[in-house]
């Protein structure tokens, strides 16, 4: 498995974050690292940046969803 680091802009409400972690984890794959920050120029939304060991497979699922 490699690491892989993915970007995802997100709707600052709650569960948001639990749903994005949820879809990755789901998948049986290891988060190493996760930061979340407000956008710079939308208010309500974030920038989550996630770093999981994910296999090729589970990158292409995980990106379709």
């Amino acid at each position: 498995m490699n690491l892989r680091t993915i970007q995802v802009e997100l709707e600052d409400r709650p569960g948001s974050l639990m749903r994005a972690v949820g879809l990755v984890t789901a998948m049986g794959a290891n988060i190493h690292s996760l930061t979340v920050r407000p956008h710079a120029s939308i208010q309500g939304r974030a920038w989550v940046t996630l770093t999981a060991e994910l296999s090729p497979r589970q990158l292409d699922l995980l990106l379709r969803k």
